[in-house]
Protein backbone atom coordinates (compact mmCIF):
# COMPACT_ATOMS: atom_id res chain seq x y z
CA UNK A 1 0.00 0.00 0.00
CA UNK A 2 2.84 2.59 1.10
CA UNK A 3 5.04 1.62 -2.01
CA UNK A 4 1.89 1.93 -4.24
CA UNK A 5 0.83 5.49 -2.72
CA UNK A 6 5.06 6.40 -3.01
CA UNK A 7 5.04 5.55 -6.63
CA UNK A 8 1.82 7.78 -8.22
CA UNK A 9 3.56 10.52 -5.68
CA UNK A 10 7.18 10.41 -7.30
CA UNK A 11 5.18 9.41 -10.80
CA UNK A 12 3.28 13.40 -10.44
CA UNK A 13 6.39 15.25 -9.54
CA UNK A 14 9.70 13.46 -10.01
CA UNK A 15 10.33 12.22 -13.48
CA UNK A 16 14.03 11.34 -12.87
CA UNK A 17 12.94 9.40 -10.03
CA UNK A 18 10.21 7.48 -11.86
CA UNK A 19 12.50 6.87 -14.89
CA UNK A 20 15.21 5.04 -12.59
CA UNK A 21 12.05 3.03 -11.41
CA UNK A 22 11.32 1.56 -14.63
CA UNK A 23 15.14 1.06 -15.23
CA UNK A 24 14.94 -1.24 -11.93
CA UNK A 25 11.67 -2.99 -12.83
CA UNK A 26 12.85 -3.85 -16.12
CA UNK A 27 16.20 -5.34 -14.54
CA UNK A 28 14.59 -7.01 -11.79
CA UNK A 29 12.36 -9.01 -14.50
CA UNK A 30 14.94 -9.81 -16.78
CA UNK A 31 18.53 -10.15 -14.91
CA UNK A 32 19.32 -13.23 -13.41
CA UNK A 33 21.02 -11.90 -10.38
CA UNK A 34 17.21 -10.88 -9.40
CA UNK A 35 16.10 -14.69 -9.67
CA UNK A 36 16.87 -15.41 -5.97
CA UNK A 37 16.28 -12.47 -4.82
CA UNK A 38 13.20 -10.43 -3.67
CA UNK A 39 12.07 -8.12 -6.06
CA UNK A 40 11.53 -4.73 -4.37
CA UNK A 41 8.15 -3.40 -3.24
CA UNK A 42 8.08 -0.34 -5.19
CA UNK A 43 9.42 -2.42 -8.58
CA UNK A 44 6.23 -5.07 -7.84
CA UNK A 45 4.16 -1.61 -7.78
CA UNK A 46 5.45 -0.34 -11.01
CA UNK A 47 4.41 -3.90 -12.58
CA UNK A 48 0.99 -3.92 -11.57
CA UNK A 49 0.10 -0.01 -11.46
CA UNK A 50 2.37 1.11 -14.83
CA UNK A 51 -0.26 0.84 -16.87
CA UNK A 52 -2.80 3.82 -15.23
CA UNK A 53 0.17 5.98 -14.72
CA UNK A 54 -0.05 7.83 -17.88
CA UNK A 55 -3.30 9.46 -16.99
CA UNK A 56 -1.54 10.93 -13.81
CA UNK A 57 -0.84 14.87 -14.56
CA UNK A 58 3.01 15.18 -14.32
CA UNK A 59 5.01 18.56 -13.20
CA UNK A 60 7.92 19.25 -11.06
CA UNK A 61 6.35 22.43 -10.52
CA UNK A 62 2.74 22.39 -7.93
CA UNK A 63 -0.01 23.10 -9.80
CA UNK A 64 -0.96 25.87 -7.78
CA UNK A 65 2.39 27.54 -8.80
CA UNK A 66 1.93 27.27 -12.39
CA UNK A 67 -0.94 29.57 -12.60
CA UNK A 68 -0.60 33.32 -12.64
CA UNK A 69 -1.58 35.31 -9.43
CA UNK A 70 -3.98 37.11 -11.62
CA UNK A 71 -5.67 33.39 -11.63
CA UNK A 72 -6.50 33.63 -8.16
CA UNK A 73 -7.25 37.42 -8.03
CA UNK A 74 -9.84 37.15 -11.35
CA UNK A 75 -11.39 33.55 -10.79
CA UNK A 76 -15.59 32.73 -11.16
CA UNK A 77 -17.87 34.32 -8.83
CA UNK A 78 -19.14 31.23 -6.95
CA UNK A 79 -22.67 31.47 -5.12
CA UNK A 80 -25.31 28.79 -4.71
CA UNK A 81 -28.96 28.97 -5.23
CA UNK A 82 -31.12 30.14 -2.14
CA UNK A 83 -32.52 27.10 -0.08
CA UNK A 84 -35.92 28.31 -0.67
CA UNK A 85 -35.65 27.21 -3.93
CA UNK A 86 -36.24 23.88 -2.83
CA UNK A 87 -39.33 25.14 -0.60
CA UNK A 88 -42.37 22.73 -0.81
CA UNK A 89 -44.55 25.68 -2.61
CA UNK A 90 -42.01 26.59 -4.62
CA UNK A 91 -41.17 25.40 -8.24
CA UNK A 92 -37.83 25.36 -8.22
CA UNK A 93 -37.06 25.36 -12.34
CA UNK A 94 -39.04 28.89 -12.11
CA UNK A 95 -37.36 30.15 -8.99
CA UNK A 96 -33.73 29.52 -10.89
CA UNK A 97 -34.70 30.98 -13.95
CA UNK A 98 -35.61 33.90 -12.63
CA UNK A 99 -32.52 34.21 -10.14
CA UNK A 100 -30.41 33.88 -13.34
CA UNK A 101 -32.28 36.38 -15.58
CA UNK A 102 -32.53 39.18 -12.97
CA UNK A 103 -28.71 38.97 -12.45
CA UNK A 104 -27.28 37.72 -15.87
CA UNK A 105 -30.10 38.10 -18.07
CA UNK A 106 -27.71 37.67 -21.08
CA UNK A 107 -26.05 34.31 -19.91
CA UNK A 108 -25.32 31.22 -21.77
CA UNK A 109 -26.54 28.73 -19.41
CA UNK A 110 -24.45 25.22 -18.65
CA UNK A 111 -25.22 22.84 -16.44
CA UNK A 112 -21.93 20.25 -15.63
CA UNK A 113 -21.99 16.28 -14.08
CA UNK A 114 -19.89 13.69 -13.48
CA UNK A 115 -21.15 10.09 -12.60
CA UNK A 116 -19.65 6.75 -12.06
CA UNK A 117 -21.74 3.58 -13.16
CA UNK A 118 -20.39 0.16 -13.54
CA UNK A 119 -16.80 1.05 -12.33
CA UNK A 120 -16.63 3.21 -15.43
CA UNK A 121 -16.26 7.24 -14.55
CA UNK A 122 -17.60 10.03 -17.14
CA UNK A 123 -19.03 13.65 -17.46
CA UNK A 124 -21.12 16.06 -19.41
CA UNK A 125 -21.92 19.50 -20.19
CA UNK A 126 -25.30 20.81 -20.89
CA UNK A 127 -25.82 24.08 -22.87
CA UNK A 128 -29.01 25.04 -22.55
CA UNK A 129 -29.63 28.40 -23.99
CA UNK A 130 -28.17 26.88 -27.22
CA UNK A 131 -29.22 23.37 -26.53
CA UNK A 132 -25.60 22.08 -26.64
CA UNK A 133 -24.21 19.06 -25.18
CA UNK A 134 -20.78 17.28 -24.96
CA UNK A 135 -19.76 13.71 -22.87
CA UNK A 136 -16.05 12.21 -21.93
CA UNK A 137 -15.12 9.42 -21.08
CA UNK A 138 -13.04 9.58 -18.14
CA UNK A 139 -10.17 7.19 -16.75
CA UNK A 140 -11.64 4.40 -14.50
CA UNK A 141 -10.08 5.25 -11.14
CA UNK A 142 -10.88 8.64 -11.66
CA UNK A 143 -12.75 10.12 -8.74
CA UNK A 144 -16.36 11.72 -8.95
CA UNK A 145 -14.75 14.88 -7.72
CA UNK A 146 -12.05 14.74 -10.75
CA UNK A 147 -15.12 14.21 -13.06
CA UNK A 148 -16.98 17.03 -12.00
CA UNK A 149 -13.99 19.52 -11.77
CA UNK A 150 -12.94 17.87 -15.60
CA UNK A 151 -16.86 19.11 -16.34
CA UNK A 152 -16.42 22.24 -15.17
CA UNK A 153 -13.37 22.43 -16.84
CA UNK A 154 -14.94 21.45 -20.13
CA UNK A 155 -17.64 24.14 -19.85
CA UNK A 156 -14.56 27.20 -19.88
CA UNK A 157 -13.19 25.77 -22.58
CA UNK A 158 -16.50 25.54 -24.44
CA UNK A 159 -17.56 28.96 -23.50
CA UNK A 160 -13.69 29.78 -24.62
CA UNK A 161 -14.67 28.77 -28.05
CA UNK A 162 -17.94 30.56 -28.35
CA UNK A 163 -16.18 33.90 -28.30
CA UNK A 164 -18.17 36.61 -28.59
CA UNK A 165 -21.55 34.60 -28.59
CA UNK A 166 -20.84 34.62 -24.87
CA UNK A 167 -20.33 37.20 -22.75
CA UNK A 168 -22.35 36.20 -19.55
CA UNK A 169 -21.25 32.62 -18.58
CA UNK A 170 -23.34 30.77 -15.81
CA UNK A 171 -21.95 26.91 -14.88
CA UNK A 172 -23.97 25.26 -12.71
CA UNK A 173 -23.08 22.34 -10.59
CA UNK A 174 -24.27 19.95 -7.85
CA UNK A 175 -20.88 19.39 -6.78
CA UNK A 176 -20.51 21.46 -2.99
CA UNK A 177 -17.07 20.13 -2.86
CA UNK A 178 -15.48 21.35 -5.88
CA UNK A 179 -17.34 24.68 -5.93
CA UNK A 180 -16.35 25.25 -2.40
CA UNK A 181 -12.82 24.41 -2.96
CA UNK A 182 -12.23 26.96 -6.17
CA UNK A 183 -14.39 29.82 -4.27
CA UNK A 184 -11.44 29.70 -1.60
CA UNK A 185 -8.97 29.10 -3.39
CA UNK A 186 -5.64 30.97 -2.43
CA UNK A 187 -1.42 30.12 -3.53
CA UNK A 188 -1.42 28.54 -0.63
CA UNK A 189 -4.35 26.01 -1.01
CA UNK A 190 -3.18 22.76 -2.49
CA UNK A 191 -4.90 22.55 -5.77
CA UNK A 192 -4.77 19.49 -8.34
CA UNK A 193 -3.99 20.02 -12.17
CA UNK A 194 -7.92 20.49 -13.35
CA UNK A 195 -8.04 23.06 -10.66
CA UNK A 196 -5.58 25.42 -11.75
CA UNK A 197 -6.78 25.24 -14.96
CA UNK A 198 -10.17 26.12 -14.18
CA UNK A 199 -9.26 29.31 -12.26
CA UNK A 200 -6.27 30.04 -15.05
CA UNK A 201 -9.53 29.69 -17.67
CA UNK A 202 -12.05 31.54 -15.50
CA UNK A 203 -9.51 34.59 -15.53
CA UNK A 204 -8.89 34.28 -19.19
CA UNK A 205 -12.33 34.55 -20.14
CA UNK A 206 -12.70 37.50 -17.44
CA UNK A 207 -9.81 39.13 -19.79
CA UNK A 208 -11.96 39.23 -21.97
CA UNK A 209 -14.15 41.34 -20.29
CA UNK A 210 -16.64 38.15 -19.84
CA UNK A 211 -18.04 37.18 -16.24
CA UNK A 212 -17.95 33.57 -14.85
CA UNK A 213 -20.17 32.97 -12.35
CA UNK A 214 -20.77 29.26 -10.63
CA UNK A 215 -24.30 28.42 -9.25
CA UNK A 216 -24.20 25.40 -6.54
CA UNK A 217 -27.34 23.74 -7.08
CA UNK A 218 -28.77 20.45 -5.11
CA UNK A 219 -28.57 16.97 -7.21
CA UNK A 220 -32.14 14.87 -7.71
CA UNK A 221 -34.03 18.34 -7.04
CA UNK A 222 -36.55 18.03 -10.39
CA UNK A 223 -34.39 20.84 -11.75
CA UNK A 224 -34.23 20.03 -15.19
CA UNK A 225 -30.90 20.78 -16.90
CA UNK A 226 -29.45 18.70 -14.13
CA UNK A 227 -31.86 16.08 -14.87
CA UNK A 228 -30.33 15.87 -18.19
CA UNK A 229 -27.26 16.46 -17.64
CA UNK A 230 -27.13 13.83 -15.35
CA UNK A 231 -28.35 11.53 -17.69
CA UNK A 232 -25.73 12.37 -20.31
CA UNK A 233 -23.36 12.03 -17.67
CA UNK A 234 -24.59 8.64 -17.19
CA UNK A 235 -24.22 7.78 -21.22
CA UNK A 236 -20.75 9.28 -21.07
CA UNK A 237 -19.21 6.05 -19.08
CA UNK A 238 -20.30 3.76 -22.00
CA UNK A 239 -18.35 5.97 -24.57
CA UNK A 240 -15.40 4.10 -25.92
CA UNK A 241 -11.97 4.79 -23.61
CA UNK A 242 -9.50 7.15 -25.43
CA UNK A 243 -6.47 8.88 -23.40
CA UNK A 244 -6.54 12.21 -22.65
CA UNK A 245 -3.74 15.11 -24.02
CA UNK A 246 -2.09 16.22 -21.49
CA UNK A 247 -2.99 13.85 -18.39
CA UNK A 248 -4.57 15.75 -16.08
CA UNK A 249 -6.25 13.75 -13.28
CA UNK A 250 -4.43 13.98 -9.85
CA UNK A 251 -2.43 11.01 -8.47
CA UNK A 252 -4.99 10.87 -5.47
CA UNK A 253 -7.51 9.32 -7.15
CA UNK A 254 -5.42 6.60 -7.45
CA UNK A 255 -5.93 5.62 -3.86
CA UNK A 256 -9.26 4.04 -4.06
CA UNK A 257 -7.98 1.25 -6.60
CA UNK A 258 -5.13 0.60 -4.33
CA UNK A 259 -7.43 0.44 -1.36
CA UNK A 260 -9.67 -2.26 -3.09
CA UNK A 261 -6.70 -3.74 -4.46
CA UNK A 262 -5.66 -4.04 -0.66
CA UNK A 263 -9.05 -5.70 0.44
CA UNK A 264 -9.14 -8.19 -2.49
CA UNK A 265 -5.29 -9.80 -1.39
CA UNK A 266 -7.02 -9.06 2.57
CA UNK A 267 -9.66 -11.60 1.79
CA UNK A 268 -7.47 -13.54 -0.56
CA UNK A 269 -5.42 -14.57 2.51
CA UNK A 270 -8.05 -15.06 5.05
CA UNK A 271 -10.09 -17.01 2.88
CA UNK A 272 -6.65 -19.22 1.68
CA UNK A 273 -4.70 -19.11 5.02
CA UNK A 274 -3.65 -22.76 6.54
CA UNK A 275 -4.91 -21.84 10.14
CA UNK A 276 -8.24 -21.03 11.49
CA UNK A 277 -10.40 -22.55 9.04
CA UNK A 278 -13.29 -22.84 11.75
CA UNK A 279 -13.38 -19.44 11.99
CA UNK A 280 -13.43 -18.62 8.16
CA UNK A 281 -16.37 -20.49 7.68
CA UNK A 282 -17.79 -18.52 10.74
CA UNK A 283 -17.14 -15.18 9.72
CA UNK A 284 -15.60 -15.37 6.17
CA UNK A 285 -15.96 -11.83 4.72
CA UNK A 286 -12.88 -9.52 6.83
CA UNK A 287 -14.23 -5.96 7.10
CA UNK A 288 -12.42 -3.21 8.35
CA UNK A 289 -15.28 -2.89 11.21
CA UNK A 290 -14.31 -3.82 14.84
CA UNK A 291 -16.84 -6.96 15.70
CA UNK A 292 -17.59 -4.76 18.79
CA UNK A 293 -18.03 -1.04 17.50
CA UNK A 294 -21.36 -1.38 17.74
CA UNK A 295 -21.77 -2.09 21.59
CA UNK A 296 -21.94 0.71 24.27
CA UNK A 297 -19.22 2.45 25.25
CA UNK A 298 -19.26 1.35 28.87
CA UNK A 299 -18.91 -2.61 27.63
CA UNK A 300 -16.28 -4.18 29.99
CA UNK A 301 -13.20 -4.98 28.19
CA UNK A 302 -12.74 -8.58 30.06
CA UNK A 303 -16.30 -8.88 28.00
CA UNK A 304 -14.80 -8.35 24.79
CA UNK A 305 -11.87 -10.29 25.24
CA UNK A 306 -13.63 -13.72 25.96
CA UNK A 307 -15.96 -13.41 23.55
CA UNK A 308 -13.07 -12.52 20.93
CA UNK A 309 -11.40 -15.88 22.42
CA UNK A 310 -14.75 -17.56 21.85
CA UNK A 311 -15.16 -16.71 18.61
CA UNK A 312 -11.47 -17.33 17.70
CA UNK A 313 -11.46 -21.12 19.25
CA UNK A 314 -9.13 -19.89 21.66
CA UNK A 315 -11.08 -20.62 24.93
CA UNK A 316 -9.97 -21.75 27.48
CA UNK A 317 -11.46 -25.72 26.73
CA UNK A 318 -9.73 -28.61 27.77
CA UNK A 319 -9.72 -28.87 23.87
CA UNK A 320 -7.79 -26.05 23.13
CA UNK A 321 -5.16 -26.81 26.01
CA UNK A 322 -4.76 -30.37 24.79
CA UNK A 323 -4.10 -28.81 20.95
CA UNK A 324 -1.32 -26.24 22.61
CA UNK A 325 -0.14 -29.29 25.02
CA UNK A 326 -1.18 -27.59 28.37
CA UNK A 327 -3.02 -30.99 29.36
CA UNK A 328 -2.68 -34.51 28.83
CA UNK A 329 -6.68 -35.40 27.81
CA UNK A 330 -9.32 -33.30 26.04
CA UNK A 331 -11.89 -34.82 27.27
CA UNK A 332 -14.50 -33.40 29.55
CA UNK A 333 -14.09 -33.54 32.82
CA UNK A 334 -17.93 -33.19 33.82
CA UNK A 335 -19.35 -36.06 31.24
CA UNK A 336 -16.05 -37.89 30.48
CA UNK A 337 -18.19 -38.77 27.33
CA UNK A 338 -16.89 -36.17 24.80
CA UNK A 339 -14.10 -33.58 24.18
CA UNK A 340 -14.52 -29.79 26.27
CA UNK A 341 -15.22 -28.41 23.19
CA UNK A 342 -17.10 -25.04 22.79
CA UNK A 343 -20.14 -26.57 21.40
CA UNK A 344 -19.75 -29.49 23.44
CA UNK A 345 -20.41 -26.89 26.74
CA UNK A 346 -23.04 -24.43 24.97
CA UNK A 347 -25.38 -27.70 23.13
CA UNK A 348 -24.86 -31.19 24.66
CA UNK A 349 -22.79 -31.86 27.92
CA UNK A 350 -25.16 -32.72 30.21
CA UNK A 351 -23.75 -31.08 33.31
CA UNK A 352 -24.74 -27.89 31.85
CA UNK A 353 -28.35 -28.56 31.20
CA UNK A 354 -29.79 -26.31 33.60
CA UNK A 355 -27.82 -23.41 32.54
CA UNK A 356 -29.12 -24.19 29.25
CA UNK A 357 -32.63 -23.94 30.32
CA UNK A 358 -32.90 -21.16 32.06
Amino acid sequence: MLSNRFLASIHSRNESLINVTRELTINSLTSRYWQKKRIPEVCQSFTHWSNHLPWISRGEIPPRFSISYESYEMGPRITKLPEIAYGPNVSTNGFLSEFIAERWPNATTVYTDGSRLNEQVGCALYDTTNGHSRSFRLWNCASIYSAEAYAILQALVYAIELEDSCQQLVILSDSQSELSKLKNATPNSHLTFLEAEILRNAAELRKYNKSVHMIWIRGHRGIEGNTLVDERARLSTQIPLRMLVPPCFPHTDLRREFFLNLRRKWREFHSNYHAGRRYVSLFPPPTKQRWFQQLPATTPTNFIRTMTRLRTGHALTRSYLNAIQQCDSDVCLQCNTEPETLEHIFLSCPSYSAERNC
